[in-house]
């Protein structure tokens, strides 16, 4: 079983009014830190992220990605290593409100 870890990501690509600047999340690597947003909403496939709603139903043309940045361009830091008891995903985030 891989160890979970605590990381930083960050983005500068989007940075006005509603938008991620960055999130605390747990992951098992760096690189799967990398393609999770700190939206709950969001998730990275096909190239795009597309919105999910709460129900489970995932939208079938990407969203554009206006809130948060490609995964390219999403710095990573490790923070250490997570304690059993936290689930993988997003830990807490930090949004600029408009």
């Amino acid at each position: 079983m891989k160890i979970k870890k605590l990381y930083l990501i960050s983005q500068s690509e989007n940075n006005g009014y509603d938008t991620y600047d960055s999130a605390v999340v747990c992951a098992k690597s760096l690189d799967e830190a990398r393609y999770i947003s700190p939206s709950e909403y969001d998730e990275w496939r096909d190239g795009a992220w597309y919105f999910k709603y709460s129900n489970g139903r995932k939208e079938e043309t990407p969203t554009g990605g206006d809130t948060w940045a490609h995964p390219d361009k999403v710095k990573v830091v490790l923070l250490g290593v997570a304690e059993e008891s936290i689930n993988e995903g997003i830990v807490c985030a930090s949004f600029n409100a408009g």
